[in-house]
């Protein structure tokens, strides 16, 4: 750990650290972007299946609720955070 915290010390070195984790963060964003779709059709599909167990049912109907929320929630504040930055400026 002392070594670790020694090479972000050093200004050149934190910057190609800083710049190849946000590339590794951005990859794997889009990667989970990419499946997003894939994942929500495939609750939908347990939830609409009625040869699924009831536990299953529940499961992804709550997978999907949360989800859904959050996201929702996610959306209202990034609106209100654009609405602040368009009166500043």
């Amino acid at each position: 750990m002392k070594t670790i915290n020694r090479c972000l010390q050093d200004a050149e070195f934190s910057a190609a650290y800083k710049h190849a984790a946000a590339g590794i963060m951005d990859r794997a964003t889009r990667q989970l972007q990419q499946n997003l779709t894939a994942a929500i059709d495939r609750l939908g599909a347990i939830v609409a299946d009625d040869e699924e167990t009831s536990a299953n049912h529940i499961t992804a109907a709550r997978t999907l609720l949360d989800y859904g929320l959050k996201f929702t929630e996610f959306n209202d504040v990034l609106k209100e955070l654009e609405e602040v930055e368009d009166n500043v400026l």
